[in-house]
């Protein structure tokens, strides 16, 4: 991700930042990482650089939920005006 080195040494910023985001929830973190692996695909933004993604940590996680949320097939609708019917629609 973002074309780094995994030999490149961090600078001091973005240490600070990531430590800002180390008790994020694992869920949000795998959720974040599938956001970006998938550019291109009903994505609103996408950071460049790792300090903007971590300055920026929570409004991205915001943005992939309601990726995943786009991304998911629509439920069909079981209210019904006439809630007895439900039955005789699903032979």
């Amino acid at each position: 991700m973002f074309n780094r080195k995994p030999s490149l040494v961090w600078s001091a910023k973005e240490e600070a930042a990531l430590k800002k985001v180390m008790d994020t929830d694992e869920e949000d973190w795998l959720l974040l990482e599938d956001y970006y692996k998938h550019e291109g695909e009903n994505l609103v933004f996408l950071r460049t650089g790792i300090i903007t993604l971590l300055n920026n940590w929570s409004n991205d996680i915001g943005w992939a939920m309601k990726w995943r949320n786009a991304s998911k097939p629509k439920e069909e609708d079981t209210t019904h005006l006439f809630p007895g019917m439900a039955k005789y629609r699903q032979r």
